[in-house]
Order: C-alpha cells, then sequence, then structure tokens
C-alpha cells in the first residue's frame, strides 16, 4: 500500500476521534467565551482549535502532554503518541511510549531463513566474527510476535545500537566483553542463560542444529519483562535516534537526492546484501549473500523496508582465538539514508555509548526520515567507499 492509501485509511479510521477532539475544541472556546463575556471571533477559534492542527496531532490525543512540539507551519505534532521506530500511529494507547524489544537474530546461512523479521520496525546489521553478520530486531508491539528466531549471542556493540532507541535487550549467552558491559552498565537484558524467554524448535534442530534452534515469542518476553520488573516506558528524556516527517505530511525526506534504485553493500565476497526499490509499494526488497531474496520463513515472503540507513563505524580484530573485532560506535563518522528511490549523505555522531545515535543532513540539520520501517547496515569505512548505489 502506498503513502497517500495509507494515509488515507488512517484518516479513515480515527475520523470520528478527531471529530470529537474538534467538538470538544469548540466547546472549551465557547465556555471561555461565555466566562469573558466576550463574543467569539472566528479568527481566534482557527488559530486555537482549527481542524488543521488538530489533525496533525496523533488521533487518539486528547491532551498535547510532554512530547508536544510546534511545527514552524503553526501545527501541533505528539511525538509521544507514535511508534518511535516509524513515526506511524500505534492501534492502542496502551502502546504510547513503550519501550521497544531488540532481539539478536542469527544470520549465517545455515540458519536461514529466519522467522518473525516481518514484524520488525527496525532492523540493524553488523559484522560479528568469521565475517558473518548478526541482526538485531527492534519491535515495539512484541505482544503480537509469535515465533521469532533464531535468538543468539550478544556482543557488546549491539548494546550501544540497542541504546539509539531506549530498547530492552534480548539474547542467549554473549562474549566476555558484552557480559562485562551488561554488568557494568546496568543494561536492561533478558538473557536466554538466565531467565526463561525461549524455547527450542525441533525441526530447526534436526535442519540446521542446536545452535540454531533457539526461538521466542510475544509471550515469553512480556512475561520476562515482568518478572525483572523492567522499565516499560521510554525514559523522561524521550530523546531516541529515529525523527521522522510527521505521518499526516508529505513523505519526501530523500526527495533532493540522487536515484537509489539498488544498493548493494559488499560486506564480504559471499554477503552482498542487495536492496531494490520496488516502486509500487515505495519500499526496498531486500537480497542477501549473493542474490538470494530475504524471506521470512513462516510466510515466505520477502522482507522489505521504507528506509535504509547505512552507518560507517571503524572496525578493528581484536585478534583473539575466536576473531572478535570491536566496533567504534561513540565519535562521528558518514553514512547514507535511502527512501523513495533517492538517497542523500548523512553523518552521525554519537557521545556516549549508551547516549542515542544523531543523524543529520548535509547542511547541518538533523536527519527527519519519512515514516515506516527502517533497515540500518553498520559497515566500516572501507565497505562504505565499495557501496554500489544507482
Amino acid at each position: 500500500m502506498d503513502y497517500k492509501s495509507s494515509l488515507k485509511e488512517i484518516r479513515h479510521k480515527y475520523r470520528g476521534k478527531w471529530r470529537t477532539a474538534i467538538a470538544a475544541g469548540c466547546a472549551f472556546l465557547v465556555l471561555s467565551a461565555a466566562l469573558s463575556f466576550s463574543g467569539c471571533r472566528s479568527g481566534d477559534q482557527k488559530s486555537i482549535g482549527s481542524a488543521d492542527n488538530i489533525a496533525a496531532m496523533s488521533p487518539s490525543a486528547s491532551e498535547p502532554g510532554l512530547g508536544t512540539v510546534s511545527e514552524p507551519d503553526g501545527s501541533v505534532y505528539n511525538y509521544e503518541l507514535v511508534n518511535r521506530l516509524t513515526g506511524l500511529p500505534f492501534d492502542s494507547e496502551e502502546l504510547h511510549n513503550r519501550r521497544p524489544v531488540a532481539i539478536m537474530i542469527n544470520n549465517i546461512h545455515v540458519a536461514c531463513p529466519q522467522i518473525g523479521l516481518r514484524y520488525a520496525d527496525t532492523i540493524y546489521e553488523c559484522t560479528v566474527e568469521g565475517g558473518i553478520t548478526r541482526l538485531m530486531m527492534l519491535v515495539t508491539d512484541y505482544d503480537k510476535l509469535t515465533t521469532v528466531g533464531s535468538v543468539r549471542s550478544c556482543r557488546e556493540y549491539y548494546l550501544d545500537f540497542a541504546a539509539n532507541h531506549d530498547a530492552i535487550y534480548a539474547h542467549i549467552g554473549g562474549s566476555t566483553e558484552a557480559y562485562t558491559n551488561i554488568y557494568e552498565r546496568n543494561i536492561d537484558d533478558l538473557d536466554g542463560m538466565r531467565i526463561n524467554m525461549y524455547f527450542r524448535d525441533p525441526n530447526r534442530m534436526s535442519s540446521m542444529g542446536y545452535e540454531h534452534s533457539a526461538m521466542t515469542n510475544g509471550e515469553l518476553l512480556k512475561s520476562a519483562i515482568e518478572s525483572k520488573a523492567y522499565r516499560t516506558e521510554i525514559a523522561a528524556d524521550g530523546k531516541t535516534s529515529f525523527k521522522f516527517i510527521p505521518y499526516t505530511e508529505e513523505q519526501n525526506s530523500s526527495g533532493g537526492g540522487d536515484s537509489a534504485m539498488t544498493v548493494e553493500i559488499p560486506y564480504t565476497s559471499v554477503h552482498r546484501p542487495k536492496y531494490v526499490y520496488d516502486e509500487s509499494s515505495q519500499k526496498y526488497l531486500r537480497y542477501q549473500f549473493i542474490g538470494e531474496k530475504h524471506i521470512d520463513g513462516e510466510t515466505g515472503e520477502q522482507i522489505s523496508f521504507d528506509n535504509v540507513l547505512i552507518i560507517a563505524c571503524r572496525h578493528e580484530n581484536r585478534g583473539d582465538s575466536y576473531n572478535h573485532i570491536n566496533v567504534y560506535t561513540t565519535g562521528s563518522g558518514n553514512g547514507y539514508y535511502i527512501s523513495k528511490g533517492k538517497y542523500i549523505p548523512i553523518t552521525w555522531s554519537k557521545s556516549g555509548v549508551d547516549e542515542p545515535m544523531t543523524l543529520t543532513k548535509s547542511d547541518g540539520s538533523e536527519l527527519e526520515m519519512n515514516c515506516g520501517t527502517t533497515f540500518v547496515n553498520i559497515v566500516d569505512d572501507s565497505t562504505l567507499a565499495e557501496i554500489t548505489i544507482g
């Protein structure tokens, strides 16, 4: 479904709530006028309670709230009442301002296809040891998750990626450095080695091996979060890495960029993720390894994303027996933002491992992405130089 159709559906769905909000605004104006014994001028009504201003808020908002900001055109937009990972409104008010869960997902060839990736709001990909990559799937409405996996272990730089979104981090085991970071930084994590948050899929055990068979679901994750009594709302300062154009406005963040109908990222000679823009859906279809469709194994459908981010961070091999690497996530660097068939260069900065990454455009302004799902590819500088976009 394209953006205009999606917006039409959202407006139709919440038409009644918007009318209620408009009526309430008008009633407030009438009462104020009566109390002050003065007439209510039509200009005053428009500046306070116009349909344009109310429609720019999340449709379920009855009060502006902490997240309300005034846009340059005078409209009001409440970023607290949308999914911080997609910029789109939730179906349920219970999800407003909820912390997402970040789940470590296997991406070695023998363990593919993965299950449940279609539920992801955002996915991060980064190299681990041996030239393979691992995925970190973020989802805010984790209650809806059926089977997801296979779930794998932690690397410390993924904790930094999770911190970009104030996410609760789910994994099974981890490297020595990862555990050191979890303890020293007091990370809210769900570790399958220490808490019941996964099960084994017998079919995957027989066809892929024991280590590639650990799966989870929404019920297990929610129960584990409750048992740990973790904070479930976004931190009080409300700052996360993604900023979106309000979903009520035209989505044209990459409009002034160059053509990006295909994007190929050469992690290794045998793993070259590729994104192909589908004009009908306005999404990027993902391929990985060498030209293989990246599918969700439960549905057989190819996964796709509205936005693709490429972020270049310095990588360094530790030289240990496992060939573990360091990925330097703080400081600043370069990258690309890709959406709707166009791309623009961006820069990133991150002041500390537990602080959100900030994304800026070439003019120094903060990047406002188009609403929708996002795939984030973390690469080193040499890989960034070899990416092909056309």
